[in-house]
């Protein structure tokens, strides 16, 4: 038997664990944002969205071109409702719109070991994986001027 349900059902859940008072967990899948999560073995805690989010902050989030439910970090807060995200392994942003938010990750199990959001070793992460992003944008930039 299968546990993958439609994102709409999977939405559905997720409000009504809010609207109860509950966080809401999970095994994600996809490798977006590796290497903090691993799909196969890590789980999530997602916690209702607060009406202010920040930079670093983990949000569930709908892609407004496809549909899918995605979980990203937030690497620029541009205005009160939108924000710039990226998964950890990738290096392309996108734009999302504070209404196509869901929920904030709390907290999550990596290899056995939990982790929240607030600890100081998280913290130093987000900021380690957003500069080695930076770094190797700025090294492609570089690279593709000198081939030019």
């Amino acid at each position: 038997m299968s546990n993958i349900i439609s994102c709409d059902d999977f939405v559905a859940v997720l409000s009504d664990a809010f609207d109860s008072g509950s966080d809401f967990s999970f095994s994600p899948t996809g490798v977006s944002m590796q290497p903090m999560l691993n799909g196969s073995t890590d789980t999530v805690v997602l916690t209702k969205k607060p009406q202010k989010l920040n930079k670093y902050d983990v949000v569930f989030f709908r892609r407004s071109d496809d549909n899918a439910i995605v979980l990203h970090r937030i690497v620029k807060v541009v205005d009160d409702s939108t924000y710039l995200v990226s998964g950890d392994s990738q290096y392309h942003f996108e734009s999302v719109n504070y209404d196509d938010i869901f929920a904030v990750l709390k907290s999550f199990t990596h290899n056995g070991k939990a982790v929240t959001t607030d600890s100081f070793c998280y913290k130093v992460y987000c900021r380690i994986i957003l500069l080695k992003k930076y770094i190797r944008l700025f090294l492609s930039k570089l690279y593709h001027k000198i081939i030019k």
